[in-house]
């Protein structure tokens, strides 16, 4: 028997389910054959980064990853990972936290729950120092 565990270290936030309101993705999740009160957080994460991620200009919402601590049932994380020094462009090592928690902002704000303003994400952007395992 074993157990794998992996570091969640970066810069970005836990993608809470209150933050966001599913049915304003219906049409995302339709297309997957899911329905909005059906779907987790992180099937709809590996939607956005599947279908509007690719589509959107370049920028630091590229550089943006997902992940979960385990199951796909728990907090799953947002976030910007840090990478070696080779593997990174010039545009990488010039992003600020500043526009890193605008592109996290802005790739929820559409589908963020009514009250739920892009501040409020901004403001909840941090260094994350997690792990995780299954």
């Amino acid at each position: 028997m074993s157990f794998d565990f992996w570091p969640i270290l970066g810069y970005g936030l836990v993608v809470e389910p209150e933050l966001l309101d599913l049915k304003k993705a219906a049409h995302l999740l339709r297309s997957y054959d899911l329905e909005p009160d059906e779907t987790g957080i992180y099937e709809f994460m590996q939607i956005l980064f599947d279908d509007v991620v690719p589509g959107l200009p370049p920028g630091p919402v590229h550089y943006l990853m997902y992940t979960s601590q385990g199951e796909m049932d728990d907090e799953v994380y947002l976030y910007l990972p840090p990478y070696l020094p080779w593997e990174v462009s010039e545009e990488y090592v010039r992003l600020t936290p500043e526009a890193v928690a605008q592109a996290i902002a802005g790739l929820l704000e559409p589908y963020l729950a009514d009250g739920v303003r892009k501040e409020d994400i901004v403001a909840r952007v941090g260094e994350i120092a997690s792990v995780g395992g299954a």
